[in-house]
């Protein structure tokens, strides 16, 4: 728990390490740990989530942490050595006020074909930049308004500008025929991290000529 900033130690020398009294006595009382039987262990991961994680998806405190669930009576389970709590009941529980505002959201896959990232880049993107995220049933959900300022997409650009999936989609174009397209003609285009913005009347232009 240490190791994962579970809970806090202060070294005092190379064989010493203090522990706040308080801090173990609040694991205390909110741990009561089942094993899980290595079948499950897969679809557990999915509907389960550890402390360091919680902390930081619902930008909360441990202390808070712990103070909730033990009111809420949520136990946790032990997967693979690792404490994790359930998603669902933590969602409710956290999220609901905090995302209260949030009108619009993305799915993984949407933003995997928007953007032509794969699953794991949008994981790891917006664990990385803290980006607000729910569950709704097996859908994992981000704010779509966050997503996009993180990315630096203001409202012009998107206006502007095509995604490569858009610019694919709309004219039937492989990725490289269109990567191709952009070089062969210089048609003007922004960056945004591992993605491409195509100015959208350029291409536009080009496509309805080629079409006459």
């Amino acid at each position: 728990m240490i190791a994962t900033d579970e809970i806090k130690a202060m070294r005092i020398s190379e064989r010493i390490v203090r522990i706040k009294r308080a801090d173990l006595e609040q694991i205390k009382s909110a741990i009561a740990p089942i094993n899980t039987p290595i079948p499950e262990i897969t679809k557990a991961k999915q509907e389960y989530i550890g402390i360091p994680e919680a902390i930081k998806q619902f930008n909360i405190s441990l202390t808070w942490f712990y103070k909730k669930i033990k009111t809420a009576e949520i136990q946790p389970v032990i997967i693979d050595g690792k404490t994790l709590y359930p998603l669902k009941p933590l969602n409710k529980l956290f999220a609901k006020k905090q995302y209260a505002n949030i009108a619009e959201w993305y799915t993984v896959a949407e933003i995997m074909e928007k953007f032509g990232v794969s699953k794991q880049y949008v994981y790891e993107y917006s664990c990385d930049h803290k980006l607000p995220k729910k569950r709704e049933g097996k859908e994992v959900l981000i704010s779509k308004y966050h997503w996009e300022q993180s990315k630096g997409l203001t409202s012009s650009e998107k206006e502007d500008y095509y995604t490569v999936p858009e610019a694919s989609e709309k004219y039937n174009l492989g990725r490289s025929h269109l990567y191709d397209t952009i070089r062969a003609h210089k048609i003007p285009k922004i960056t945004h991290g591992r993605n491409i913005m195509i100015h959208r009347q350029t291409l536009d232009n080009l496509m309805i000529n080629r079409k006459k």
